[in-house]
């Protein structure tokens, strides 16, 4: 028998949201719309979109992240269900759509500004990030949505300033 351990770290994520009624909670809105900040390869993207197919899944990530995301999205969800945003489009939520998932670079964030998310997620990467950068990231979702889902560690020890993440989050 084969068990992925990638799918059991994305089943223990999905479970603590579901324990903590965020699962339950979404399931009342008609298109949710979620944010992962530093999404990786895509997979819990992947995950939440078998179980909201009508959700809009919003990643924000670096560049050359994105591009990992967005070919792993669309080889399972099909390229027309994939927004790659570039430098000069603007985006607003009645212009996506059947997009499922809009890939955002992470200088590009401002663009979301106007939006609101009804859950926003990062998954072991705030601690890889500067504290400056992760502080932005708050000051960024705090008008924007009311639950941010954070697994991180509270430093790593190869981040150049070594944030701890829950004191920033509180």
């Amino acid at each position: 028998r084969l068990v992925n351990d990638k799918v059991l770290n994305w089943q223990e994520k999905i479970r603590d949201l579901w324990h903590n009624g965020e699962l339950p909670r979404l399931e009342k809105i008609e298109r949710p719309v979620i944010l992962e900040i530093g999404a990786g390869y895509g997979g819990m993207a992947h995950h939440f979109m078998t179980m909201f197919p009508k959700a809009l899944y919003i990643i924000v990530d670096l560049p050359e992240s994105l591009l990992f995301s967005a070919s792993y999205l669309t080889m399972i969800h099909g390229q027309q269900r994939v927004h790659l945003l570039d430098q000069s489009t603007e985006v607003a939520s009645d212009s996506l759509g059947g997009c499922s998932f809009l890939m955002v670079p992470n200088f590009r964030s401002s663009c979301l500004s106007s939006w609101r998310f009804d859950l926003a997620i990062n998954m072991e990467s705030f601690h890889e990030m500067t504290k400056m950068q992760v502080a932005e990231y708050l000051e960024f979702l705090a008008p924007r949505t009311a639950i941010l889902y954070s697994k991180n560690f509270d430093e790593l020890y190869s981040s150049i300033d070594k944030v701890a993440v829950t004191p920033l989050l509180r």
